[in-house]
């Protein structure tokens, strides 16, 4: 995949409008350049480039917030329409903890100094396959979660990801989750769609559990896309927790990704994931774990690794 010089100029123009860090405009600019050197991840059904991948600007796209039956969001602490955020509601009390909840890009240029380092770096590298590198270099929307140490939160953030199908354009969202020492959260998200388009959708979801932290995340899909890229990892320090739970009912073809890398020592992953697939569609679901710290474990559907 080739990559000329005139799409580039486009593409950090574009980057450069709607007021990106210059720092994050040359890391898309360099995952774009890296794109041809890269190979797809293995697959035994999604194989065709082509279909894949659908390089687009980071132009910003403009979604009506009332064309959502707005009942459908009245448990969301956070809700994203497209790449326009529709509601944010996190309250005030955790604000003055400092607890951090925005969309990703608002983060890059508000909360460079708590995003720089965690945004695809020391969870996801853009440089794995040409799906990560794709996906760093079309990013257009997504969540920022950042919880200081020691900070417990007793309710849930509700996180609602809504593609804007009533528009053609692919959606490349992320969740970056980032739970500083001792902190507690729990995470309820969905992904959904509206409109009759059928586009495709990438979307990661990075945790990273600094020591003795603990997230609880659960995620429900319930896309109405063509074909869904889900990517989630989670880094774990020294005696952090991640729990996950996912249930994928989208109704077009699913590839996801589960994998976790526990760092740190007695470091601990629980993993739980269902599947309604239509029957004339493809569900393909790979996992991986790296166990570097002592006393680390990691169960997958009841079963411990």
């Amino acid at each position: 995949m080739e990559i000329n010089n005139e799409f580039l100029e486009d593409f950090e123009l574009d980057a450069n409008d709607h007021g990106e860090p210059h720092w994050f405009i040359d890391r898309r600019i360099a995952a774009l350049k890296q794109l041809s050197e890269l190979d797809l991840p293995v697959s035994q059904n999604f194989t065709n480039e082509d279909e894949l991948i659908k390089l687009t600007s980071p132009r910003r796209i403009r979604s009506k917030k009332d064309l959502l039956d707005t009942s459908l969001i009245a448990r969301s602490t956070i809700s994203q329409f497209g790449q326009t955020v529709i509601k944010n509601d996190l309250p005030e009390e955790l604000e003055s903890q400092g607890v951090v909840l925005t969309d990703i890009l608002t983060a890059l240029r508000v909360h460079p100094r708590l995003i720089q380092k965690s945004l695809m770096d020391k969870v996801i590298s853009p440089d794995e396959d040409k799906m990560t590198a794709f996906h760093l270099a079309c990013l257009n929307s997504g969540v920022f979660l950042y919880i200081p140490k020691e900070v417990k939160l007793t309710e849930p953030i509700r996180i609602d990801l809504i593609q804007d199908d009533t528009k053609k354009g692919n959606l490349n969202t992320h969740v970056l989750v980032v739970a500083e020492n001792d902190a507690e959260v729990t995470i309820e998200q969905t992904l959904s769609s509206f409109g009759n388009n059928h586009n495709n959708t990438n979307f990661f979801v990075e945790v990273l559990s600094r020591s003795n932290a603990k997230v609880n995340y659960s995620l429900k899909t319930e896309s109405h896309s063509e074909f869904v890229y889900l990517k989630t990892r989670a880094y774990l320090s020294r005696n952090a927790q991640v729990d996950w739970n996912m249930d994928l009912n989208n109704h077009g073809n699913t590839w996801a990704d589960f994998s976790n890398n526990l760092f740190g020592a007695d470091a601990n992953v629980n993993m739980n994931w269902n599947t309604d697939k239509p029957v004339d569609k493809i569900t393909e679901i790979t996992t991986s774990f790296n166990k570097h710290g002592n006393n680390s474990s990691i169960t997958m559907n009841g079963q411990k690794y």
